[in-house]
């Protein structure tokens, strides 16, 4: 699974990265989890199999979801708080709740 975390690229943003790869299971160990700007999603949005959009980006969810849906890359609004507050396992439960919704 690849996933990218579309933001601001504040500095949270890495620390969110960091802490949603510390959740990974074992079996979760070969996926990868990036962070972009929003204005690189249309060059690599088919890299990745899920987009997940920082809290201060969703106005723009229409508009990633142009690029990402013809492409078969689901696009998901992170929870406020859950980003907020850098938590891995709260975002990688909704990640995961939304892989089997797919």
């Amino acid at each position: 699974m690849n996933i990218l975390l579309v933001c601001g690229l504040g500095p949270s943003t890495s620390i969110v990265v960091n802490a949603m790869k510390e959740e990974l299971t074992e079996n979760e160990k070969n996926w990868t989890i990036e962070a972009k700007s929003s204005q690189d999603v249309k060059e690599v949005a088919g890299k990745y199999d899920l987009v997940l959009l920082a809290p201060q980006v969703r106005y723009q969810k229409e508009m990633i979801e142009g690029y990402c849906t013809p492409l078969g890359v689901s696009v998901m609004v992170l929870d406020s708080f859950a980003y907020g507050t850098c938590n891995g396992k709260k975002i990688m439960d909704m990640v995961r709740g939304g892989i089997q919704n797919v």
